[in-house]
């Protein structure tokens, strides 16, 4: 398939606009599917993993490829729940255009708004499909237009206009070609009459003229024409209308019903005749991270092979299946490229193009086409992959993997499970690279951390339904830390005789607070010899030792000054232990002196919630010990503690019925308050002995 008759399309929305119904339909009408599967029913194209019919929810990007009117159509069905928003981001960096789904019955919505400025930032072409018009809850068609003009773009312009509403929606209007079409319900077909229903003369006409004056205001010369009184062809309109559309300049509308199966078709006209191909779009340049230098990558069949992996599965039955954008070049099977990223040959064996989970074989593939293989050794998710021709540290910038936000202690509930456990977790790892995988250094308990409590509870179910590992869970140590804001000195003496060589170490110490973040100094300032030269590094070890096990509560030490500066030695019975025990002795004793401190972490957190619950959102801010430091419509930008962000999240997700969403990142550490300090002191206290047994 010429490059240029290659449309890759990413469906994007909020949870539960009917993205993966509307990929199923499309798919139907490509004759791909011989018959729609239903998402209440478990029986959907791309949504085929256990997790997904149980939840009738999309966890993770799925393509679905098939052909319309001699151009390929690769469909990359994507999840709408924030937790999964990194699969989003891949899927968006694998397509050339977006088709954001609205639910006609709930117009846009903070989430509509933040998946839209999210394709927008990445300069992805769009076109708005309002799905759902037949549901008799669905909006005034002119208000949702309103809404999408206000909310996300003032250039938002229908090209059809829904003939009935609610149970009686059969057809459209075509504001471009001034024709209407009927659709047959569940099978698709069209039938065209060149006149629209009386009762929407007048409606066509404005909308007509509305549509025709926003594209003839891009274009000098076409505007002076139409002035003059030329009104533009249908074709000029289309050919107008595509370059605005690749330029950002039109937010083409179009309207239907995905599960009934109504105006899909008009969409897909409309993804080949309008969406860009992977000719006309221009990728960013690979850097060479050997050099410097950047390397321009352009969609050519006969340019050396460079693709990108966007998405790694896990088949039950073959096993590692990655997800690729070929960049350039014309990929067989059995190629030898090179990934750049791990520094390793890969053999690519079969390729094929996905349909859900179902294979279907090709030879090759040409420059911007959608494809996948089997059994890759090293390469993972957002992986270059390039011609042994090319230079070797060439990598396509994909979307960074931003870092576990939420987390959960688990262990198994059998202790045979342990090291199943582990082997299982790096297997989900591997298709999900946004999960995080640690061991607590008090409890050794393992955390696994993610995106939200809606990714680290489908994780769970993955382990059990897949792996057969059941786990109990705990909250996650917040990772404290200790320091110091006053100065103290003293000694640390090990003595200790016991027959034969005895042990002998006293070191005098001082420590000292540094600024937040500073780490850690030591200083050696023994004079005359008092503590030999080969024991310094002794002591420097022992007052190491203290800081990273912590003596108020067990935390790391940070952001103090030790010096030795003072000290005594035995001719005999000095060692390397005894200097460092020494030291223990003194950190212990200076420590509790220099009037010590706990540090909690704390985050900056952006926050989006709808207009209505704004005031709910700063009220539960302010009660967490919130710092607000912004609001910029419905967003709020505030600094928190970590130890409050978990119950935040799961309150906003209930007064805002799903529609909050937060994002954070570590921004400090902080002192914990005097009034809060006592208390969380015997709190840790008790997990620490609970722990111990």
């Amino acid at each position: 398939m010429d490059t240029a008759r290659i449309r890759n399309v990413a469906i994007i929305g909020p949870h539960g606009v009917g993205k993966t119904t509307l990929t199923e339909a499309m798919l139907f009408d490509m004759a791909v599917l011989p018959q729609r599967g239903r998402v209440d029913q478990g029986t959907t194209t791309t949504d085929f993993d256990s997790e997904e019919i149980l939840r009738q929810m999309t966890i993770g990007t799925a393509v679905g490829s098939g052909e319309w009117r001699g151009f390929t159509v690769n469909l990359l069905d994507t999840p709408g729940v924030g937790d999964f928003q990194t699969d989003l981001k891949l899927a968006l960096a694998a397509a050339d255009a977006a088709i954001l789904v609205l639910n006609a019955a709930k117009g846009v919505d903070a989430n509509t708004k933040k998946i839209f400025k999210l394709a927008r930032d990445m300069q992805r072409p769009m076109a708005v499909f309002i799905n759902g018009v037949e549901q008799e809850t669905a909006k005034d068609y002119a208000d949702i237009l309103q809404q999408l003009h206000d909310q996300l773009d003032p250039h938002a312009v229908p090209l059809e206009l829904p003939v009935g509403r609610g149970g009686s929606y059969n057809g459209d209007v075509d504001l471009v070609g001034m024709r209407t079409w009927y659709f047959a319900p569940d099978s698709g077909t069209v039938t065209e009459v060149k006149e629209p229903p009386s009762e929407l003369v007048e409606q066509v006409r404005r909308y007509h003229t509305e549509l025709v004056e926003a594209v003839a205001e891009l274009h000098d010369e076409l505007l002076e024409r139409y002035l003059g009184g030329a009104e533009p062809s249908s074709d000029e309109l289309k050919t107008n209308l595509r370059n605005d559309l690749l330029g950002g300049k039109l937010l083409p509308v179009l309207c239907g019903s995905a599960l009934g199966n109504i105006a899909v078709r008009p969409l897909l006209d409309v993804i080949v005749e309008l969406l860009p191909s992977p000719a006309d779009t221009t990728y960013p340049a690979m850097t060479d991270h050997e050099t410097g230098a950047t390397v321009q990558v352009a969609p050519k069949s006969d340019a050396p092979v460079a693709l990108t992996i966007f998405k790694t599965l896990s088949d039950p039955y073959i096993g590692k299946i990655s997800l690729f954008r070929v960049l350039s070049g014309t990929l067989k099977q059995d190629a030898h490229v090179y990934d750049s990223q791990r520094a390793s040959s890969e053999r690519l064996g079969r390729l094929f193009k996905l349909l859900g989970k179902k294979q279907v074989p090709v030879d090759e593939l040409k420059a911007g086409d959608i494809g996948a293989v089997a059994k890759l050794k090293d390469a993972q998710t957002g992986d270059t992959l390039i011609a042994e021709s090319l230079t070797k540290g060439v990598t396509y910038p994909m979307p960074a993997i931003p870092p576990a936000i939420w987390s959960v202690a688990i262990e198994p509930s059998s202790k045979q499970d342990e090291t199943k456990l582990a082997i299982s977790l790096a297997k989900l790892k591997e298709e999900d690279p946004t999960l995080g995988i640690s061991v607590e250094p008090r409890t050794h308990r393992t955390v696994l951390s993610g995106m939200g409590q809606t990714h680290l509870d489908v994780t769970l179910a993955k382990l059990l339904s897949r792996f057969n590992i059941e786990v109990r869970q705990a909250e996650p140590q917040i990772p404290y830390r200790e320091t110091i804001s006053g100065t103290a000195q003293g000694q640390g003496k090990h003595k200790k005789q016991t027959g034969g060589r005895g042990q002998y170490g006293d070191v005098w110490l001082k420590i000292e607070p540094l600024p937040r973040g500073a780490g850690f100094q030591f200083v050696d300032a023994v004079v005359g010899g008092a503590v030999p030269r080969n024991f310094i590094p002794a002591v420097e070890k022992g007052v190491r030792e203290m800081l990273e096990t912590g003596i108020l509560a067990g935390y790391p030490i940070v952001d103090v000054k030790v010096t030795l500066f003072d000290g005594s030695s035995h001719s005999v019975d000095s060692s390397e232990m005894a200097f460092k025990m020494a030291a223990h002795l003194a950190m212990k004793k200076i420590f509790a002196e220099a009037h010590p401190l706990l540090l909690e972490p704390i985050m900056d957190l952006t926050m989006t919630v709808p207009e209505e619950a704004m005031g709910d959102a700063m009220g539960d801010l302010n009660t967490r010990r919130g710092q607000i430091e912004g609001v910029e419509g419905n967003v709020i930008h505030a600094k928190l503690p970590l130890s409050e962000l978990a119950g935040l999240v799961s309150e906003i997700q209930s007064y805002t019925k799903g529609q909050g969403s937060i994002e954070s990142s570590f921004s400090s550490y902080q002192e914990v308050p005097a009034h809060l300090l006592t208390k969380l002191l015997n709190e840790l206290k008790a997990q620490t002995e609970a722990s111990a047994h």
